[in-house]
C-alpha cells in the first residue's frame, strides 16, 4: 500500500513538474522572429524604355595581362586576340554598363519564377562586368574556366557580409546572398588580380544594366511619373523625370567620360 502510495506521489510530482516548465517557458519566452511578408505594392504592364549616350572622348581601355593559362582558355571563350579592360564600353554613341533603377520605391517582392543572378568566369573574366539583383536574391558564381579562381566578395554596406572562397575548375557554383541594397558591390579574383565585377542589390525588381549600345528597359509598371536614376561607375550619375502613359515611357540622357 505504501508502495503505491510513493509512486502515486512520484506521478504527481512529475507531471506537476512538467505543467511548470510548461507554464515557465510560455511565459518566459519571445515569439520568434519572422521576417515580415513584402507586399508587391507597384504592379502595372507599363514599360519605360531608352538609351545612355556618352559625351566625351574616354581613356584608352588597357590589355589584360593574361597569364598562359588563362590565354588558352580565352581561345575557348572569347577567340584569338587581346582582351581589354571594360571600364567604358560603347557602341554607336550609347554606352553600357550603366545601372538605372527607378527611386522612391519601397521594398518589392522578388517577381515569381526568377531564378538566380548567374555569373561566369570565361577565359579570367567575370561575365558580365556589371550586373543587378534584388535582395535576398541568389548569385550564383561558375567557373567556366579549367583552372583555380577564388571569388572574394568585398562590399561596403554594414550587414552584408565579406566572403572569400576557391573555386576549382568543374566545380559547383558558389552561392551568394545579400540582404541589404548596395550599389556595384566589387566580386574580385585574388588569385587573377585584373578580374572585377560588380552586382548591384536591389530593393525592388524595376532597375535594368545598359547593352553595349546604351539602350534598356524595366517593365511592369503602372502609369505614372517616376524618377530614373543612371549611374555609370566612372562616368556618374543623372536622374531623370519620365512619364508612363498608356503603358509606355521613354528617355535618352547623356554622360561625360571621365578619367
Amino acid at each position: 500500500m505504501k508502495s503505491s502510495n510513493r509512486t502515486q506521489q512520484q506521478v504527481a510530482m512529475a507531471t506537476l513538474a512538467l505543467l511548470i516548465a510548461a507554464v515557465s517557458g510560455g511565459c518566459g519566452s519571445k515569439p520568434s522572429a519572422t521576417a515580415p511578408k513584402i507586399e508587391a505594392t507597384v504592379v502595372g504592364n507599363g514599360i519605360i524604355s531608352g538609351r545612355v549616350l556618352l559625351e566625351g572622348e574616354p581613356p584608352p581601355e588597357r590589355e589584360l595581362p593574361l597569364d598562359p593559362n588563362c590565354k588558352e582558355s580565352c581561345k575557348i571563350h572569347h577567340g584569338e586576340g587581346p582582351r581589354y579592360t571594360r571600364v567604358y564600353v560603347s557602341k554607336d554613341g550609347g554606352l553600357g554598363d550603366v545601372l538605372v533603377t527607378i527611386t522612391g520605391i519601397p521594398p518589392q517582392p522578388i517577381p515569381p519564377g526568377t531564378g538566380p543572378l548567374v555569373i561566369d568566369q570565361q577565359g579570367c573574366e567575370y561575365i558580365p562586368y556589371v550586373s543587378a539583383c534584388q535582395v535576398g536574391q541568389t548569385i550564383q558564381v561558375k567557373n567556366s574556366d579549367p583552372l583555380l579562381h577564388n571569388v572574394h566578395t568585398l562590399p561596403k554596406v554594414s550587414g552584408n557580409k565579406e566572403v572569400n572562397k576557391s573555386q576549382g575548375a568543374n566545380a559547383a557554383p558558389l552561392e551568394f546572398v545579400y540582404h541589404k541594397p548596395e550599389e556595384f558591390l566589387q566580386f574580385k579574383c585574388d588569385v587573377h588580380p585584373w578580374m572585377f565585377a560588380y552586382v548591384n542589390v536591389m530593393e525592388h525588381p524595376f532597375y535594368a544594366v545598359t547593352n553595349e549600345d546604351g539602350t534598356f528597359s524595366i517593365k511592369g509598371l503602372p502609369d505614372g511619373t517616376y524618377q530614373v536614376k543612371f549611374k555609370h561607375r566612372k562616368a556618374g550619375e543623372i536622374t531623370q523625370q519620365v512619364e508612363v502613359k498608356d503603358g509606355a515611357g521613354a528617355v535618352e540622357v547623356t554622360l561625360q567620360a571621365k578619367e
